[in-house]
């Protein structure tokens, strides 16, 4: 009787595994890909925020997906208001899940960036697709307020002039970017 339950709970859990794999592959083939930020440009926005005095600040991260990134700065700044966002609701639960596992104070939230107020912000990053860059350059300037910073990794935007560059790896060709933008 115990082996025949045992057996009952060892096939329920690879159902439940199947299914957790399904939902994901699903969402990664039909709903988009995320773009996680590596370690490398994960420490060069560390030290931009520290050099420029932005640890404790209102920070807005768009297209979060899992939320890898947004709990990673949340540890290493603790005082780092952070709303992270994306339109997924399959990675914004992940990120949740993540955030309190880790016990980090993360305000994740299931929105379309360009129906999120950001008019409060410090700090905006973003990682997203370059079709995606010309309509957020609008929004952005006509919502954020004088002095806030964003940081765009490796997309660009069209026609404002980042404030600097910074190479993620530096001397190797097409090497991916961080743009420094100042309102």
């Amino acid at each position: 009787m115990s082996l025949l339950i045992i057996a009952i709970i060892a096939a329920a859990i690879i159902f439940a595994v199947l299914i957790i794999y399904f939902i994901f592959f699903f969402n990664f083939v039909f709903l988009g890909h995320n773009l996680p930020t590596g370690k490398e440009a994960q420490g060069l926005v560390e030290k931009f925020l520290v050099s420029n005095g932005k640890t404790n600040a209102n920070f807005i991260d768009l297209g979060c997906a899992t939320g890898i990134f947004s709990c990673a700065l949340k540890e290493r700044f603790p005082n780092l208001n952070i709303t992270a966002a994306d339109k997924d609701c399959l990675r914004i639960l992940l990120a949740k899940l993540r955030a309190k596992l880790l016990k980090r104070d993360v305000n994740f939230i299931t929105k379309n960036i360009f129906a999120l107020d950001v008019s409060r912000a410090d700090v905006v990053y973003t990682y997203l697709w370059y079709s995606v860059m010309p309509p957020l350059e609008k929004k952005l300037l006509a919502e954020l307020k004088p002095g806030a910073i964003v940081i765009a990794n490796e997309s660009f935007f069209p026609t404002w002039r980042p404030v600097k560059v910074i190479d993620i790896y530096p001397g190797k060709n097409n090497s991916e970017r961080l743009f420094i933008y100042k309102k």
